[in-house]
């Protein structure tokens, strides 16, 4: 498997403070909110893009995600799905429900927020309409551009989300639980090549490989 194309710690660092001097009120607060969510939450870019208010329950900090499925096939045919969605919870920080909330309080002066679904839509929305996945991409190539990050998609986010908690020394099941993967077979990867383990190997196997030049 190749490796996942992320941010390290620096360029989500960089991401995050072009955000933050995006001019236009809206796009910078909008755009702070779903960022922060996509990498927290390591969210697939529909599934951010699908965020409903009901999955909101910011009393208790949670954002109850509805995740989406590759599909899996078998002999060449599609299986069958099982109804209804895969819901996870992700417990908020205190940055990001900040920016959540700064977020509803913005959008709440739209013309369709009080009927409109999802949590993040633009002031041209309909009843039911949400940002959808292409604006995203977009908005994430503009972000990385003026930040000076090449080669990555809103997808990297979620790897940065992976990588982190392995780095951290969170374990294949806990990265599991977080991105919403059916196996643990779909995390163990990020573990066994980005993992604190993993690297304790390296830097054991680097001692002694040196030969003091």
């Amino acid at each position: 498997m190749s490796a996942p194309k992320y941010l390290t710690q620096d360029q989500l660092k960089a991401f995050f403070q072009a955000i933050k001097k995006e001019r236009r009120r809206v796009l910078r607060t909008r755009d702070l909110a779903l960022f922060q969510l996509s990498y927290l939450c390591g969210l697939r870019i529909g599934e951010a893009a699908g965020l409903r208010l009901d999955d909101l329950h910011l009393d208790e900090g949670l954002l109850m995600v509805r995740r989406l499925k590759r599909k899996q096939f078998k002999d060449g045919k599609p299986l069958e799905k099982k109804k209804g969605p895969v819901i996870s919870p992700c417990l908020l920080t205190v940055e990001a429900k900040r920016a959540l909330l700064d977020w509803l309080k913005l959008r709440g002066q739209f013309k369709v927020a009080q009927t409109n679904p999802f949590i993040f839509i633009n002031r041209l929305a309909g009843e039911s309409d949400h940002l959808t996945t292409t604006a995203l991409y977009l908005r994430f190539k503009k972000v990385a551009q003026t930040a000076g990050i090449a080669g990555r998609s809103p997808h990297s986010l979620r790897h940065s989300c992976a990588i982190m908690m392995a780095r951290a020394g969170m374990n294949a099941f806990d990265i599991q639980d977080r991105l919403g993967h059916v196996s643990s077979s779909s995390t163990e990867h990020y573990v066994k090549f980005f993992g604190k383990e993993a690297e304790e190997r390296s830097r054991k196997i680097n001692k002694a490989l040196e030969i003091g030049l």
